[in-house]
């Protein structure tokens, strides 16, 4: 008995060593010479293995120091690298002489994605970028798409760079670094799971993507997609799928950064230019389906401003992107809108036309001017056609343009009255009796406004107050410094007070009303009112004019010569 044992155990261990020694017994290096001319053939690129072996737990062959080489015009350095990738089978299928992929396990990867100063990738020349061979276009099967089908795919710690070259400058680089991806039930006719983590540099920003997509088809266009989302603060979850070859989708959100996002872009090259999107809506690139996304976003941060309900419709392409029936709420009011940007370049070239209600002056002023909310009260309305590029808003600030309509009204100039200050510097405040506030109140203002390159010019601007009216024009500049030209229309009442007064007759008369022509200026820190003596020369010299006309018409030339 006991020597049966002693047997039996010799041949567990035997065993156990042939399976211990199998994997560097067993010479796999036909596979090399056998299937890696056909890799090469089927990518158009230039393969190497270090070395291939048997795997028996889990059972398969496990490649090592895989590189796949990039196309020579783009660089001269490796496509694609891993330390080791593990190719492992079902046992009942490989009995049955049937290879069926049970796991499949990329182990540090690195993938160098590249586009050139003229957009094009370095994935585009892959498989012979789409050329048919000689003697005839391909059959159906074989423009399939190459795929891995398997019951999990699985990556870790892989690495993705994305450089873009620019012209006249460094090539503009961001890569996901600790690249860790899970793809379950990865089959043909089968809903796939994804779980994926990486993080975004240089900016550090983690990034996670779960859920579902399928069923898997040749043609990659699944039924079903539900993924949930998180970069850095934002979060996203998608649902639809394609129907009738379009991508149709739902998208919903707590909050999405879009500064955040834009940043994790490479940023830098050549200054944006002014790049006017098409008229209409983006076209379609050939041979690629068209994908719809209607969205509802809680909390959208862009360019500064918060956006809250924002919703609507973007219609996309490889090329541009187009927004349709934008709703959203913003500086306290409710906007509508639409607009277009350019996807292929990275100064993201947009237009939008869009109407603003029922906002808070204060906060529309302090968005774009550095100028302290707190001075200006009142409702404004804004109607606006905008267009510019670039993926920060320093950039932006150097190509925005465009025009439109704006009114505010039942509002208040804070601790600043427009005629105190006027009376005050025709040196006749003391002589006037006037009940006036320390602010300044108007039931309306409106005008036009011009959007040029870091300025916003005012146009036909009118403001109305009980005591006067005020008519001008002027520019606000981006860094906060502001120049106003106008004239104050009196009222009736306000001007018989002045007109008894030795200033009064120096002041122009419209329609029995008195103006005083002022100019105001200055910076976020302090404001200056000033008259413009021109106008008042102007004013005198004609009225002087007028006078030596009147009695030479009465007492002729004689006569006032006499004088």
């Amino acid at each position: 008995m006991k020597k049966i044992a002693v047997i039996l155990g010799g041949i567990v261990l035997v065993l156990i060593l042939i399976l211990l020694l199998a994997p560097f017994l067993v010479d796999l290096s036909f596979v090399k010479s056998r299937y890696l001319p056909q890799v090469e053939a089927a990518l158009g690129r230039s393969v190497d293995v270090g070395s291939v072996r048997l795997s028996l737990w889990p059972l398969g062959v496990q490649l090592k120091n895989v590189v796949v080489r990039d196309d020579p015009q783009f660089s001269p350095e490796d496509f694609f690298r891993s330390d080791s990738v593990v190719v492992s089978f079902r046992l009942l299928p490989l009995l049955q002489k049937r290879v069926e992929v049970e796991e499949l396990l990329i182990q540090s990867p690195a993938l160098q994605l590249i586009q050139d100063a003229s957009g094009k990738w370095n994935t585009s020349t892959l498989g012979g970028g789409g050329k048919s061979p000689p003697g005839g276009a391909t059959s159906p099967q074989e423009q399939r798409p190459i795929g891995i089908l398997a019951d999990e795919v699985i990556v870790k710690n892989g690495r993705i760079a994305y450089v873009r070259r620019v012209k006249g400058g460094p090539p503009l680089s961001t890569a996901a670094e600790d690249f860790d991806l899970n793809l379950s039930n990865l089959q043909l006719g089968e809903i796939a799971s994804i779980d994926l983590e990486t993080r975004i540099e240089p900016q550090g920003k983690q990034t996670s993507l779960k859920g579902r997509v399928g069923p898997l088809t040749t043609a990659l266009k699944p039924e079903t997609i539900d993924l949930s989302g998180t970069v850095g603060r934002s979060d996203l979850h998608l649902q639809g799928g394609y129907q009738k070859g379009r991508l149709l989708l739902t998208a919903n959100a707590k909050q999405v950064d879009l500064d955040e996002i834009m940043l994790l872009l490479p940023q830098g090259g050549s200054p944006p230019q002014k790049t006017s999107p098409p008229p209409g809506p983006p076209p379609s690139s050939p041979g690629a389906a068209p994908m719809e996304v209607d969205f509802n976003l809680e909390e959208v941060l862009v360019k500064g401003m918060t956006i809250s309900d924002l919703s609507g419709r973007a219609k996309v392409n490889r090329r541009w992107g187009a927004l349709e029936d934008l709703s959203g709420d913003i500086w306290g009011g409710h906007f509508t809108g639409s607009g277009r940007v350019g996807l292929s370049s990275g100064a993201f070239p947009f237009m939008t036309d869009f109407a603003l209600e029922n906002a808070s002056l204060g906060s529309v002023i302090r968005q774009f001017v550095p100028i302290d909310p707190e001075i200006f009260s009142g409702e404004a309305s804004v109607g606006l056609t905008l267009q510019g590029s670039g993926g920060s808003w320093g950039a932006l600030s150097k190509t925005l343009t465009g025009k439109g309509e704006w009114e505010v009204g039942e509002g208040e100039i804070k601790n600043v009255n427009l005629l105190r200050e006027s009376l005050a510097t025709l040196q006749i405040l003391d002589q006037v009796q006037l009940p006036l506030e320390p602010n300044t109140r108007f039931s309306s203002a409106k005008g036009g406004l011009q959007v040029e390159a870091g300025r916003i010019g005012l146009s036909r601007l009118s403001m109305d107050n009980p005591l006067f009216d005020l008519l001008g024009e002027g520019e606000v500049g981006l860094d906060g410094l502001y120049h106003l030209l106008g004239e104050m229309r009196l009222a009736e009442s306000v001007t018989q007070k002045i007109r008894s007064t030795p200033v009064g007759s120096l002041l122009p008369m419209e329609r029995g009303r008195l103006e005083i022509p002022i100019e105001i200026a200055g910076t976020p820190q302090g404001a200056r009112l000033a008259l413009r003596e021109e106008a008042l020369k102007e004013t005198a010299a004609k009225q002087l004019r007028e006078r030596l006309t009147e009695r030479l018409e009465k007492e002729g030339l004689g006569g006032l010569l006499q004088r």
